[in-house]
């Protein structure tokens, strides 16, 4: 068997081996259920599985040390007073881990959330540099700051079911 020809990570899976009694290369994809046709292509999708799930576990755990640096480095070692009432709530790193969104959430109206925005844009530097220095990366990757609006969504959505009518039982 030479195993599997094309990508797996479409959503239609092709197969090509060569089959050992005739000598012909035979073709499938996933959905086909033959024993030695359903072993390969399910082999080659748990083996996409496996590869998808290291680089998205990965990924995920560098996301969480660079939350918990920005937000150690934010209490204790930046002394900014618009960087004062933030809290980071998550981030999103690239698969290449070179770049990172940063979300946070401040506590204040629209003028707190822009002070908070130019607090950021002065400290990503040296925030920056915190990441080198705790997280060991090859390369250090570039942050970028945006404010969370799902808090601000989840409230809205609080407020107008809070506005609604009782059910009444008769």
């Amino acid at each position: 068997m030479n195993g599997v020809e094309k990508s797996c990570f479409s959503s239609h899976i092709d197969a090509k081996w060569q089959d050992s009694s005739t000598s012909k290369f035979v073709e499938t994809n996933f959905s086909a259920r033959n024993d030695t046709k359903w072993y390969l292509c399910n082999n080659a999708i748990q083996n996409c599985k496996l590869f998808i799930m290291s680089i998205t576990f990965r990924s995920k755990r560098v996301a969480e040390a660079i939350r918990e640096t920005v937000a150690t480095a934010l209490l204790g070692k930046i002394k900014d007073p618009r960087l004062a009432n933030v809290t980071v709530t998550r981030c999103e790193v690239t698969p290449d881990l070179s770049y990172v969104k940063i979300y946070y959430t401040v506590l204040g109206d629209e003028a707190k959330r822009d002070a908070a925005r130019q607090g950021f844009e002065s400290a990503t530097p040296f925030l920056r540099t915190q990441v080198g220095h705790d997280i060991p990366l090859r390369v250090v990757p570039e942050l970028s700051f945006r404010y969370d609006e799902g808090i601000d969504h989840a409230m809205r959505i609080e407020e107008l079911l809070s506005e609604l009518p009782e059910l009444k039982k008769e």
